[in-house]
């Protein structure tokens, strides 16, 4: 009887044996079918190991590719599925299923793909940051965030990461966390446009012309068509900065790639070639803002200083006279027209129009209205109240103000 049973045994491990010989040998002829591109024929191998043992993990990855060889998505999206469901482990068909979820729109699936091989390799960067993106397709942005931030931490080499976790910082407006974050993107890609915008509009914004100009003039000198509001903060940056030559080339070159009729755009570039003593050019272009805006009582006004300082005094002054008619509270010809009357030591004429710009400026009054108002009492000969209008201007940072209160007030 045990002999019988030991002979058994044998004929079992020999039918065991051959079997799974039988099925290695059809992988393995599988396997070579899809290396020499015959895609239908090692399906077909592939399916037959399955069927005989469906724990061959292996078998299901292969026939996988195939498919995806085959450009047969959905297919392909099955058997790397099937293969997951027979080895929870397996690295490189989770890899493969994230890929096809994200194709085929399985945005949540791509997640739990993506949460297994975070739990096989939680070092990797990239599979935080793929997370991430199928968090933001599923439209949870403050998941996608959290996957960011741990993507930076680990020292992700994708820009993008330290970009998206700077954009948050930004919307809480913690100017600083912003910066730590937008100079990381850039500095694993010196030439992310994006990153570079961001921190060029964030230093625009701050008066911080110098390096908005480097920031802008860099995506300009890479890609002169990525975004025309590039085009226009470089004019302002530079006019701002005093360099109204190169101002005007970008005040030109915006006008002619958006054909824009802004009024604002001439008003700018006709003070800068104000600057520049180019005194028909301003006029010009003065005369061409309010062409396109009749009412526009900035352009009269910077064009009755160019009349007044080429000695058409008459000009400039049916110019402030028409600026106030358009708008008689608005305090800037009122002031603009009392510097000029200051400057020819018209105290008496000034100190009206300042009167009248500190009056219709009511609580925006700006700090230089309070000084030269100031200055025109002090030449009035009354001490008080220049005092106390430069001691407001002093208060309110103009330097100016505090130098010359310690000279006639102190």
């Amino acid at each position: 009887m045990k002999k019988s049973l030991l002979i058994v045994a044998g004929i079992w491990f020999v039918v065991v044996t051959a079997y799974s010989q039988s099925v290695n040998y059809t992988y393995s002829q599988a396997e070579k079918l899809l290396n020499d591109k015959k895609y239908d024929q090692a399906i077909e191998k592939f399916r037959f190991v399955v069927k005989k043992d469906p724990y061959f993990y292996e078998a299901y990855y292969g026939a996988g590719l195939a498919y995806l060889y085959k450009k047969d998505k959905k297919n392909a999206y099955e058997y790397f599925g099937k293969a997951i469901t027979a080895n929870s482990n397996y690295s490189e068909a989770y890899e493969q299923h994230y890929k096809l979820a994200f194709e085929l729109g399985n945005y949540q699936e791509a997640v739990s793909d993506l949460s297994n091989l975070i739990r096989l390799h939680p070092q990797k960067t990239v599979y935080y940051e793929k997370r991430a993106e199928a968090y933001e397709k599923l439209n949870k942005p403050d998941k996608a965030l959290v996957d960011y931030r741990r993507a930076a931490d680990l020292g992700s080499p994708n820009p993008k990461v330290y970009y998206k976790v700077a954009m948050d910082y930004k919307s809480k407006k913690d100017d600083a966390n912003f910066l730590k974050y937008i100079d990381k993107a850039i500095e694993k890609d010196p030439s992310f446009a994006d990153a570079l915008y961001e921190r060029g509009y964030y230093y625009y914004g701050k008066r911080k012309f110098g390096k908005a100009i480097q920031d802008f003039g860099k995506i300009y000198s890479e890609n002169p068509d990525y975004n025309n509001d590039v085009i226009l903060m470089l004019a302002d940056s530079y006019a701002a900065s005093g360099k109204c030559d190169k101002a005007v080339l970008f005040y030109d070159t915006y006008v002619k790639k958006t054909h824009s009729r802004n009024p604002d755009i001439f008003v700018r570039k006709g003070k800068c070639l104000h600057k520049q003593k180019k005194m028909r050019e301003a006029i010009a272009s003065f005369n061409k803002a309010i062409a396109y805006d009749a009412k526009n009582v900035e352009a009269y006004v910077e064009r009755a200083l160019v009349y007044d300082e080429t000695g058409k005094e008459k000009m400039a002054e049916r110019d402030f006279t028409k600026a106030i008619s358009l708008d008689k509270k608005n305090p800037l010809p009122y002031f603009k027209r009392g510097l000029l009357k200051f400057n020819k030591h018209k105290y008496k004429d000034a100190l009206e129009d300042f009167n009248l710009a500190v009056k219709y400026s009511k609580k925006s009054t700006p700090a230089e209205y309070f000084y030269y108002r100031g200055a025109c009492y002090f030449n009035a000969g009354d001490v008080n109240k220049a005092c106390m209008d430069l001691k407001k201007a002093e208060t309110m940072g103009y330097k100016p103000a505090a130098k010359q209160r310690q000279e006639i007030c102190l």
